[in-house]
């Protein structure tokens, strides 16, 4: 009997083994206590075990965002990621023409506002000044209101170099008069009853365009700057130049100070033809000391192109509020001379600098084509004498 119903007994547990394990999977372990290690690993991996199979889908779907959303966070990186990189390549070429003005003004001058309409019209570059011109050699290749009366702010300072220049001897002291010393704008810092060489100071009027130092050049001429000024409109008559008149030495605006960019070609032209003048303009920059060795003065070039165009040789700079940006510029390459002026400027040095590089490579062909033009005009003016139709009478009768 016992071996009979140890038998029975082992039968019935092995046929109820599966309802018992059923049972226990629904009513599932007690979850263990939240421990500092349950945050790093999850109890849910438990859980959809102990589930029954409905209920194990639906804790599955419950669970599946829980599962995925780490995945979920690194697609919305990446998404931000290639927005980001997507926004920065669209920001990129911004970028580069920012920084290459900076880096590279010849190449960014070229594609700027300077770029002409057409190489062979004449006022090419008529979006570039107020006034302007461009000369080859003696040649005027495009020009833009150049005969128009307007303030020329410092580059009236050429006219001042001039006059000194003609009757100059570098080693006089200059001794500052308190107007001199009173000047405003630009200045050199100079003291009343300061004492410098006059080598000195026309350099400081003409590179750093210090105002001081050229009422100090028009007092030490002339005694005053009025009488100065008087015969700076002399020289500008004797030069032919009709449409210039000056008020003072500096060029301070007033309605009755005013130049053309075709009068401000010539001066600048008979200006350097002084070889003092000309050396002057190309300094970048130079010190000196006052006669008494008291004081140091350091001056810089107000002309950006000095030492950044390649063969540029001067001239001068000139800004006021009536005038606006104005600039002189001379270059030289392989014997060939490029001259330009500018009044009332947009962009002044990136548009020079396009200019004069353009002017070297279209200017020969222009002016080879303007010589052959006024060579074709004065045959065909010729020719008409000596070909016209014989209306007189005589041939009239003949013909009849």
């Amino acid at each position: 009997m016992p071996a009979f119903m140890n038998r029975l007994f082992l039968s019935v547990m092995l046929a109820f083994a599966p309802l018992a394990i059923a049972a226990d999977n629904v009513a599932g372990p007690v979850p263990p206590a939240a421990t500092a290690n349950s945050v790093a690993t999850p109890p849910t991996a438990a859980k959809p075990a102990a589930a029954t199979p409905k209920t194990a889908v639906k804790k599955a779907v419950a669970t599946t965002p829980v599962k995925k959303k780490p995945v979920a966070k690194t697609t919305t990186q990446k998404k931000s990621t290639k927005t980001k990189s997507t926004a920065a390549k669209k920001s990129a070429p911004k970028k580069a023409v920012a920084s290459s003005k900076t880096r590279k003004p010849a190449k960014v001058a070229k594609a700027s506002v300077a770029a002409p309409v057409h190489f062979d019209a004449l006022d090419a570059y008529h979006n570039v000044a107020k006034a302007y011109m461009v000369k080859v050699g003696n040649e005027i290749i495009w020009e833009g209101a150049s005969e128009q009366r307007l303030p020329p702010a410092s580059l009236t300072k050429m006219m001042t170099a001039l006059l000194v220049l003609e009757s100059y001897r570098p080693n006089d002291v200059v001794e500052v008069s308190r107007e001199a010393a009173a000047e405003t704008g630009s200045r050199l810092g100079l003291r009343a009853g300061d004492r410098l060489l006059l080598s000195d100071v026309l350099a400081a009027t003409l590179i750093r365009s210090a105002n001081d130092a050229c009422h100090a050049l028009a007092d030490w001429h002339s005694g005053s700057e009025a009488v100065f000024v008087a015969r700076m409109n002399q020289r500008a008559e004797q030069l032919g130049l009709r449409n210039t008149h000056f008020m003072n030495a500096c060029g301070f605006d007033n309605p009755e100070h005013y130049s053309t960019a075709r009068d401000l070609a010539v001066i600048a032209e008979t200006a350097m033809n002084n070889p003092t003048f000309a050396r002057i303009v190309t300094k970048e920059r130079m010190s000196f000391r006052s006669v008494d060795g008291r004081r140091t003065f350091r001056v810089k070039t107000t002309n950006h192109l000095i030492g950044a165009l390649d063969g540029i040789q001067g001239v001068k700079t000139g800004f006021t509020n009536g005038a606006g940006p104005c600039l002189v510029a001379m270059a030289d390459r392989n014997g060939e001379r490029v001259t330009l002026v500018m009044l009332n400027a947009r962009n002044r040095w990136w548009n020079a600098t396009a200019m004069i590089d353009s002017a070297f490579v279209e200017g020969p062909r222009l002016v080879a084509k303007k010589h052959e033009k006024q060579s074709q005009q004065a045959a065909s003016a010729a020719t008409p004498a000596a070909s016209a139709p014989d209306t007189s009478s005589a041939a009239l009768a003949r013909g009849a």
